[in-house]
């Protein structure tokens, strides 16, 4: 509320809440277990998202498509949406999680960014042999993205961004080298 944001909540009534478990030991996890449907939702539902974010649109500057592949964000809703957003020249960037289930981000056509893991590009892609440019590159063109960052954990975060009209890849060093699972 301090700043400003005001939630918007739909509800789907053909799927319970998604419920995850994990058992662990000597703090490790040893099981993780997932209850969720994962089928698109319904298209009246993906209608009355696409009349609230076409109301929203003309005072944004960008918008976030932040995806755990639930079926919440079907593509026929996100190429619906790229496409409204385009017209009123709106950025857009795509975060599409892929820790448990299939995801493809390169779905998410026309990002200004795509963030995906390095695992995430690779799904995208279906490459598990080439170097990080040569993969952020792949995906790049089959995104059609004009800037791809992988994440890559206690790694850092691998850039591939157009600069003076060429192509640059950059690296950043982790913030913080030993990042643990507080999750219990």
């Amino acid at each position: 509320k301090s700043y400003g944001v005001k939630p918007e909540l739909l509800t789907d009534r053909s799927r319970p809440t998604t419920l995850k478990k994990r058992y662990r030991a000597h703090n490790k996890t040893l099981l993780r277990v997932i209850d969720l449907r994962q089928f698109a939702i319904e298209q009246k539902l993906q209608d009355e998202i696409y009349e609230r974010v076409e109301a929203l649109v003309p005072r944004l500057d960008a918008l976030l498509f932040s995806d755990f592949n639930y079926g919440c964000l079907p593509t026929e809703l996100v190429t619906r949406i790229t496409a409204l957003c385009a017209r009123h020249k709106v950025r857009l960037a795509a975060d599409s999680q892929a820790s448990s289930q299939y995801s493809d981000v390169s779905r998410f056509r026309g990002m200004d960014i795509i963030t995906p893991t390095e695992r995430e590009a690779r799904l995208a892609v279906k490459d598990s042999a080439s170097g990080l440019v040569e993969l952020a590159e792949k995906l790049r063109l089959a995104a059609d993205a004009k800037m791809v960052l992988v994440t890559l954990g206690a790694e850092g975060l691998l850039i591939h961004a157009p600069s003076y009209d060429v192509l640059r890849t950059d690296r950043l060093p982790a913030m913080n080298p030993r990042p643990q699972d507080v999750a219990g």
